[in-house]
């Protein structure tokens, strides 16, 4: 009996190691998904990164660059019998520099000194600079009028650098010319006289005189002139 028992144990171990495994089943509606891994992990793709690497970080913005900043200032003018002369300064050298009438002040010309402002030129454009006034302008846009800020130092110059006034040629100055040079030396002096009619009149009969004088001069020159 005991030899029958041991026999049919012996059978049901045999029939369960020869009976197949059942698989799992795969849902129909997966599709592609359980194959998304062979994409994923391509080999064959250059470039395919990590699956753990860190995303791309955006590069940061540069700074913005800084306006470029040109200014020109009146600093003062002197006017005497061998002309006038304005004083400016800058922010470049071609802004620092005594100047008389038609000389360059960057890309203009100073066409009349006053005692108390400048008149420029460019083409067509010009330029009215009050004394102790400034022209700014940023990254070559329009030149706007400003006044000086209260902390503001001039521009030392060079070591050794003098000013010259440039001679006159006295066959070039017109009638008109005379007369204003002549009243801005007494300037001042009518403005001191204008509460005094009967001194302020007698002070324009002398330049009157002295006016005439002059002019009368410049005539025997260009009489002269070849």
């Amino acid at each position: 009996m005991a030899t029958v028992v041991v026999v049919l144990l012996a059978m049901q171990s045999a029939a369960a190691a020869t009976k197949p495994r059942a698989e799992k089943p795969v849902k129909a509606d997966e599709g592609f998904k359980p194959f998304a891994i062979i994409t994923e992990r391509n080999v064959f793709n250059a470039n395919r990164l990590a699956t753990d690497a860190a995303p791309p970080v955006a590069a940061a913005p540069k700074p913005a660059r800084p306006p470029k900043v040109e200014s020109f200032a009146l600093l003062g003018t002197m006017i005497s019998e061998r002309g006038a002369v304005a004083f400016f300064d800058g922010s470049s050298a071609a802004f620092r520099k005594a100047a008389e009438t038609g000389d360059p002040l960057g890309s203009y010309t100073v066409t009349a000194i006053a005692h108390d402002r400048v008149t420029l030129q460019a083409g067509e454009h010009a330029l009215c600079l009050p004394l102790k006034m400034q022209f700014r302008r940023e990254d070559q846009g329009e030149w706007l009028l400003a006044a000086l800020p209260d902390d503001f130092q001039p521009t030392a110059p060079p070591p050794g650098q003098t000013y010259e006034p440039r001679k006159l040629d006295p066959r070039t100055l017109t009638p008109e010319q005379v007369r204003e040079h002549v009243m801005s030396k007494y300037e001042r002096k009518l403005a001191q006289l204008a509460n005094d009619p009967e001194k302020s009149e007698k002070l324009m009969k002398a330049l009157d005189r002295e006016i005439e004088g002059r002019v009368k001069k410049l005539e025997k020159l260009e009489k002269r002139a070849p």
